[in-house]
């Protein structure tokens, strides 16, 4: 994989400053797309009925306009007093998650060992890194 840095302001301090873009190599392209393709019928048993994404006919849209009326709901029904909504952000989410726990639920989801071997080199080959910096 190789990083493109790209300077967002002028003097940077920290790596928010940049705009980070990860150029894959056309064998991870291709190994992912097969992983893809072959996950497809198991998808439905993996995503969760309020998951906006990944499945035909879902959006993220759809969670989005639900969202506004929850909240437009909550703001007008003056006899919720006791109603609190959180916002979480998930922006870091993927970089905590464990090779190790990715390829253990792999495993108890049941996938064929296919899936486990590929799933288990694409994990491996993310940090194989190349770091370019443009100014």
């Amino acid at each position: 994989t190789l990083i493109v840095l790209i300077l967002k302001i002028d003097n940077p301090s920290n790596l928010e400053d940049f705009r980070l873009i990860n150029l894959r190599n056309v064998a991870y392209k291709v190994i992912s797309k097969v992983i893809v393709i072959q996950l497809c019928p198991y998808l439905y048993n993996i995503i969760g009925p309020f998951q906006g994404s990944f499945i035909l006919g879902r959006g993220t849209l759809d969670n989005i306009i639900l969202t506004q009326e929850t909240f437009h709901f909550i703001s007008e029904d003056k006899t919720a007093t006791r109603t609190m909504t959180l916002k979480t952000n998930l922006k870091k989410v993927y970089d905590y998650l464990s090779n190790y726990l990715v390829t253990f639920s792999v495993h108890v989801i049941k996938l064929p060992n296919t899936f486990f071997i590929f799933i288990g080199i694409l994990i491996r080959s993310i940090y194989k890194l190349n770091v370019c910096y443009i100014n």
